[in-house]
């Protein structure tokens, strides 16, 4: 299985977070396979979530998710300046030109 598609799979599971996204990322670049029965761990998923993840990380349908455009934590094309934000998110999905993400811009966030 590819990184991208691990990540996917973890991210669509109750009690993955940004944390556990870098947990799995120092995992990945000292191993290179991974046993999936000790995902939980690997990630460090809290105690009371390990047996959600679990059910989610093989009954959850990810494939319908491999259509999108995704980056993640490993991708050289994932925004340096995101590893500045206290949660950064694991996995971006994202439509047009991902290389805009590079270029200077601005950036306005509210409800209305």
């Amino acid at each position: 299985m590819k990184v991208e598609e691990l990540f996917l799979r973890c991210w669509l599971c109750r009690g993955f977070s940004s944390n556990s996204g870098r947990h799995l990322l120092a995992y990945l670049q000292k191993h290179t396979v991974v046993d999936f029965q000790q995902l939980p761990h690997i990630c460090q998923i809290v105690p009371r979530y390990q047996a959600l993840f679990m059910e989610d990380f093989y009954q959850v349908p990810w494939q319908k998710y491999c259509q999108y455009h995704f980056i993640t934590f490993n991708s050289p094309l994932y925004p340096q300046w995101l590893f500045e934000v206290y949660d950064a998110p694991p996995l971006l999905f994202y439509q047009g030109n991902i290389h805009l993400l590079a270029q200077p811009s601005v950036a306005i966030v509210g409800a209305r």
